[in-house]
This record gives C-alpha cells, sequence and structure tokens, in this order.
C-alpha cells in the first residue's frame, strides 16, 4: 500500500474499532489521539500551553496496532469471497486449506489460481478495501509472480492487475525469494557488510555501552527480516562476529 500509514480513513477506524467492541470512551481518546489538532500536557494538575498534533504516525506506538486492527478487514474480505466462492486459493495438497494472503504491516502476498476470475476478485477486493481504508496501491512497488503458467495468461492478468511480472530470484524485506534452497553464497553480500561495520567500529573510542548500542540499533537492524531465514550455519558466524 502507499503511504499507508498517512491515509487511513478516520471513520474507517472508528467502525472497525466499533465492529470489534471496543469501548465508545477508548474510540473518543483514539480518534482524538489521531484526529485532534492540538493537545495539551498536565503539569501539577494544570493544562501547559497546547501544542499541535498533526496525527499519530508509523512512529507512534499505538499506530501499528491500529493499523493491524484496520488491515483486519481486508483479511476479513478476502475470507468473505472464499466462502462465497468468488476466490479459491492456493491449495498445495488435497486435504489442505487454501492458501490467499499474507500481510506484513502494508506489505500484503496474494495467492490463487491462475485465472482471469481470480484475479478479477483480489482485484474488486483490493478495489473495496482501499476505497474503504483511504489508501491506494503502490503499482512501482508490486509484483506478480507466476509458475508453469501460458504466458497469454500470465499477459492477460498483468492487464488486468496493472503489475509488473517479475520472476525469481528477488526479495522481499531484504530476504532472497528463491525456488531453490537458500546457499551460503547467498548471505555472503551480508556476511561482508557486517564484518565491515564492525571492522569500522574496532578503531572507535567507545565503551561497552557504545558498543552494544551500535550493534542493537545498527547490527540488528540490518538483521532484522534477515535472521528468519538464515541457515544455521550463518546465524553462528553471525554470533561469533
Amino acid at each position: 500500500m502507499s503511504k499507508a500509514f498517512d491515509k487511513i480513513s478516520w471513520g474507517y477506524m472508528r467502525q472497525v474499532l466499533e465492529a470489534f467492541g471496543f469501548h465508545k470512551f477508548n474510540i473518543k481518546w483514539i480518534m482524538a489521539m489521531v484526529s485532534g489538532a492540538f493537545f495539551s500536557i498536565l503539569m501539577n494538575g494544570s493544562p501547559c500551553n497546547p501544542s499541535i498534533l498533526l496525527g499519530a504516525s508509523n512512529k507512534e506506538i499505538p499506530s501499528p496496532f491500529l493499523f493491524v486492527i484496520m488491515a483486519e478487514g481486508f483479511s476479513r474480505s478476502i475470507f468473505v469471497a472464499l466462502h462465497s466462492n468468488k476466490l479459491a486459493g492456493l491449495q498445495p495438497y488435497a486435504f489442505s486449506p487454501p492458501y490467499m494472503h499474507q500481510q506484513f504491516v502494508d506489505d500484503t502476498l496474494l495467492m490463487g489460481l491462475l485465472t482471469i476470475r481470480e484475479a478479477s476478485s483480489f482485484k474488486s477486493i483490493l478495489s473495496d478495501f482501499c476505497a474503504a481504508f483511504g489508501t491506494t496501491i503502490n503499482l512501482e512497488k508490486s509484483k506478480l509472480f507466476f509458475f508453469n503458467t501460458p504466458l497469454s495468461i500470465c499477459r492477460n492478468i498483468a492487464r488486468l492487475l496493472d503489475f509488473p511480472i517479475s520472476t525469481l530470484p528477488s526479495n522481499y524485506l531484504g530476504v532472497p525469494l528463491t525456488d531453490r534452497p537458500l546457499s551460503r553464497a547467498t548471505w555472503e553480500d551480508l556476511i561482508n557488510k557486517l564484518e565491515k561495520r564492525n571492522a569500522n567500529w574496532t578503531f572507535r573510542f567507545l565503551n561497552l555501552v557504545g558498543h552494544l548500542v551500535l550493534v542493537k540499533f545498527v547490527l540488528w537492524a540490518i538483521l532484522l527480516y534477515l535472521y528468519s531465514a538464515a541457515p544455521k550455519v550463518l546465524s553462528n558466524k553471525i554470533r561469533n562476529l
């Protein structure tokens, strides 16, 4: 989604919070936080001069939680389409439940049968959700992946969804996406980057606390998404840096 945190409709947020059963008093507080123009801090029981509030951003503590609740509307729409036979999803095994989507904050992975009907259903759900949510799809960062599909069907689906066609290997949040097991060579760039950062810090006059801060906020940020997919050999090497 494009600038997802900045485009949430306040009306949609209120309706979703009410649907989830939030108390009206809590909803009033939340809506005042994200939509109010000013706020004032109480000092010894007396309000200070009001300050400008531009609205909650993705750096504010409540925003990720609110965003997850808002994005749940998209999941519910997909399940409704499944039960009404508008979507079939991707079923890798005979008796497994169908896979239709995975969400990570404002990134969504959609999975389905390679048919125009399936693509049209996804497009309709996306359009309805964006209209209610107040956001738009980032076409530049969206991609289509096809497997064992005739070229004519690929082109028709790409034309319908208006997403560019891509192929593996690719990257998702810095993690390599490939149809083969990830080898040690795949992670060489990551290891070189960590070793270079660590070597530069060695010659700085930093105490133990300073080094820990750099490791926590710099090295860990690099590994945040990659580490979950790293093999055991790589994990051991990273620990020994």
